[in-house]
């Protein structure tokens, strides 16, 4: 898995959610393929379809940007960007409509 850098160092990948650890503040992400784990600490950002959310409101299945940095061997978010599933489902069915390939 290649992450993104972004302009501040910090690094940006998009995945799929798999599972969410709430009490723990702790997400795994499906990205190309393998599995990554990501701390979440309260200063995250976190969105959902554009809209200031808390952590709880995230779900397995949920695709997401997220902005991390590493401190020492640990990923740690700094900004999550969430589509919750429904809306990454609708938005791909719209594509696959317009473009001919329903299916």
């Amino acid at each position: 898995m290649m992450p993104l850098v972004h302009a501040d160092n910090e690094l940006l990948v998009n995945g799929v959610i798999e599972h969410i650890d709430i009490p723990g503040r702790e997400l795994r992400v499906r990205t190309q393929g393998m599995g990554m784990d990501l701390d979440v600490p309260v200063s995250c950002a976190i969105l959902l379809n554009d809209e200031r959310v808390k952590l709880r409101l995230l779900q397995d299945g949920d695709f997401v940007h997220i902005r991390y940095s590493m401190v020492g061997s640990t990923a740690s978010a700094s900004f999550i960007q969430a589509s919750g599933t429904k809306a990454v489902l609708t938005q791909y069915t719209a594509v696959a409509h317009t473009s001919g390939q329903a299916g």
